[in-house]
């Protein structure tokens, strides 16, 4: 099991933290428009702050199975 340390090391250390959800919004946007890399913005349970990312391949496993896919 990890410690708290570093599940929030590995969580949000490296990553830019936006003060607002829309600034985050617009980060990924720009990064799609530079990469066509699809991230999404959510809130951090670490710092608290917003962040951008990819989505787990698990975590999408799992809402493809809740919707019948």
């Amino acid at each position: 099991m990890a410690s708290k340390r570093n599940q929030r090391r590995k969580a949000c250390e490296w990553k830019s933290a936006y003060p607002t959800m829309g600034d985050a919004i617009n980060a990924s946007g720009r990064l799609y428009r530079r990469t066509g890399s699809r991230t999404y913005a959510y809130r951090c349970p670490f710092c608290g702050q917003f962040h951008h990312g990819h989505t787990a391949r698990r975590t999408k496993q799992a809402i493809r199975a809740r919707r019948g896919y």
